[in-house]
């Protein structure tokens, strides 16, 4: 049993590292290596798992990504699918 509680706390730093690499000033990317987006279904199911351990730097993207996410919905309260890091448009 040791072993399998090594090998899960050694995944969960994996995950936690690939989660913050992906942290920008906007919010969460999807991946800076190939989706450099604040995508809102991506972010939020990521967010989903990161709050479940109430990490204080997790918790603080979210709430930039869902800051980024309110500034461009609209006024029937739709958020866009995705937000680009580069230049700040949304689709």
């Amino acid at each position: 049993m040791k072993n399998g509680k090594k090998l899960v706390d050694q995944a969960v730093k994996v995950a936690r590292g690939i989660v913050e690499k992906n942290f920008s000033k906007i919010g969460i990317a999807a991946s800076v290596d190939g989706y450099p987006q604040v995508w809102s279904r991506d972010s939020n199911i990521t967010f989903l798992g990161a709050a479940l351990k109430r990490e204080p730097k997790a918790m603080a993207a979210f709430k930039v990504t869902l800051d980024t996410l309110a500034k461009y919905q609209d006024r029937f309260g739709q958020a866009p699918c995705l937000v680009h890091i580069a230049d700040g448009s949304a689709e």
